[in-house]
């Protein structure tokens, strides 16, 4: 089946078999902004489960001054 205009660029194309959607054709920029899009909401979905362990007390906030996180990323130091 053919679509009209056919133009990954565009919008995706479903590819159909007997009209039945079959797959679907995106461009490169398309997929990659929604890899970008499922990465962030990954990253969100971590965060909020932190947030929601610390309001529960099954973790804890330790607080670190800027040279105590310069010297843990440098892997010279580790928090009390």
């Amino acid at each position: 089946m053919r679509s009209k205009g056919g133009r990954t660029k565009d919008r995706p194309v479903v590819i159909a078999t007997r009209n039945t959607p079959a797959g679907v054709l995106i461009s490169p920029q398309m997929w990659n902004a929604i890899v970008d899009r499922l990465e962030d909401q990954d990253a969100l979905i971590d965060g909020l489960n932190s947030l929601l362990q610390i309001a529960r007390g099954e973790e804890e906030v330790i607080d670190l001054d800027p040279s105590t996180m310069e010297a843990m990323a440098a892997g010279n130091a580790a928090p009390a």
